[in-house]
């Protein structure tokens, strides 16, 4: 690096491309730190997006166990219905 810096200042426009480099290692830091916020928010909206799946996957599964505690419940019913003597014992 430093060896580029010497042969930068020998040369007779080096000011003009100091200035250039310098304006092309800002616009690279701004585009490095761009990409770095964006891929944060991809990586924070798949977070959220498994977590959203998660707690979905949760509710079916507790949609499907009441569903089937109401089966059951409904079954008694019935014979309880059919059959009033089966309360009693």
């Amino acid at each position: 690096m430093a060896n580029a810096k010497d042969k930068i200042f020998t040369l007779p426009n080096a000011d003009q491309l100091q200035a250039a480099l310098e304006q092309e290692f800002q616009l690279l830091l701004s585009k490095l730190t761009e990409y770095d916020q964006l891929r944060s928010q991809v990586i924070d909206s798949a977070k959220s997006s498994v977590k959203e799946k998660y707690e979905q996957a949760l509710l079916r599964v507790r949609l499907e166990q009441l569903d089937l505690n109401l089966k059951e419940h409904k079954k008694r019913w019935q014979q309880i219905v059919s059959n009033p003597r089966l309360v009693l014992s």
